[in-house]
């Protein structure tokens, strides 16, 4: 009951933030709501629609969490039960893997290595049963394991050094595959299409959990700054994209940002911003769940 009441809130949160992005299109973006229909626009509110010209394409990061609360009874279920729900469940996850990561392996690798479509096999995934976030289930399911078995997995010879290793190999393997897709290693406002969907990006993002999730923090001040990041993330999250569209209405126009320079700082000022609203949000009790 009370995991369904936090799934219920975390809905309720995403219709209120909707709501806000609305309002600061139309305060702040000249955006005529005229221009749509009101079952669009409920439909946007409350059924996950995307409304032009809003941008709230991030916020599939919320409709991941919802499907996944939506089946974590069952998950909870297999993984606390016994040994043959854990084994079902990570059959599941070898599953997915093999539907996601592996098909857009060989598919990547026949379109822009060997340069031969032919190669693919993306036609197997017409008898995947899950959805397009079963990226996202699989990486939760196996963060569990990692938890639950990480003595055994600290206690391997040289881990971290793997890890920082895979690291910086998996990075670079993204690097590389933004060149053989678009023909430059340089920023120019590129973002790698499907970059979620990469083999690099799943083992760099295990090994990173796996190096991380043993560390403790003995710096007070550290432990706080970290604390404070944790806590704010989400609201962040929410604000970065309202705010970036509103600089990039009435500041950044007027400047060439594709650099890797400017769009760090661009990024850097982003998350300032944010934090400075977040911080006043905090204090204000009906908002301070919009961003906690």
């Amino acid at each position: 009951k009370k995991h369904y009441q936090k799934t219920c809130i975390i809905y309720i949160v995403n219709i209120a933030w909707r709501i806000l992005y609305l309002l600061i299109y139309i305060l702040c973006l000249n955006f005529d709501i005229q221009s749509v229909s009101k079952v669009d626009i409920l439909k946007y509110i409350f059924l996950f629609q995307n409304l032009t010209p809003i941008n709230v394409s991030h916020f599939y990061f919320i409709e991941i969490i919802l499907s996944i609360y939506l089946i974590f009874p069952i998950i909870h279920i297999c993984f606390n039960g016994n040994a043959d729900g854990r084994k079902a469940l990570f059959m599941m996850t070898i599953i997915i893997f093999l539907f996601t990561y592996f098909i857009n392996a060989v598919s990547f690798l026949g379109e822009y290595v060997i340069e031969d479509k032919r190669i693919s096999i993306e036609g197997l995934s017409n008898v995947f049963l899950f959805g397009k976030y079963a990226r996202f289930l699989l990486l939760f399911i196996l963060g569990g394991f990692l938890h639950l078995y990480k003595d055994r997995i600290q206690s391997i010879k040289g881990i971290t050094f793997i890890c920082i290793l895979t690291i910086i190999i998996s990075l670079g393997m993204l690097v590389l595959s933004k060149y053989l897709m678009y023909g430059t290693f340089e920023w120019r406002g590129i973002y790698i299409q499907g970059g979620y969907d990469k083999i690099s990006t799943f083992a760099m993002s295990v090994a990173f959990f796996i190096v991380m999730q043993n560390r403790i923090i003995k710096n007070k001040m550290f432990s706080k700054i970290i604390e404070e990041i944790g806590t704010s993330t989400l609201g962040i999250f929410y604000l970065h994209i309202p705010i970036l569209v509103i600089l990039n209405q009435y500041v950044y126009n007027m400047i060439a940002y594709k650099g890797v320079i400017m769009n760090l700082l661009k990024t850097i000022i982003v998350i300032i911003v944010s934090y400075m609203i977040i911080r006043i949000l905090r204090k204000i009790p009906i908002l301070k769940k919009l961003v906690s």
